[in-house]
């Protein structure tokens, strides 16, 4: 990811019903902003970076490429136009 992009943290339904709390994805999206820096969160969808925990991708803008995939739900990738 290019140190001037921007990305988006989504949380999809599964993973807010399951143990994980709202102090998780508070957390988790925190420690994101920090480690990321100088790349900045955005809640627009003109963010092509997505960091998706369990959330459905066909909802997203685009063709979303999967660039890791973890065992427990979480994708990242990026929005192609």
């Amino acid at each position: 990811m290019p140190q001037n992009a921007s990305y988006r943290v989504l949380f999809g339904p599964e993973w807010r019903a399951s143990w994980k709390t709202r102090w998780t994805d508070e957390l988790t999206a925190g420690f994101l902003r920090f480690f990321l820096l100088p790349r900045v969160e955005s809640e627009s969808e003109e963010a092509r970076w997505v960091f998706c925990f369990a959330c459905d991708t066909s909802e997203l803008p685009g063709r979303f490429h999967v660039l890791s995939r973890s065992e427990d739900g979480l994708l990242f990738g990026r929005i192609e136009r």
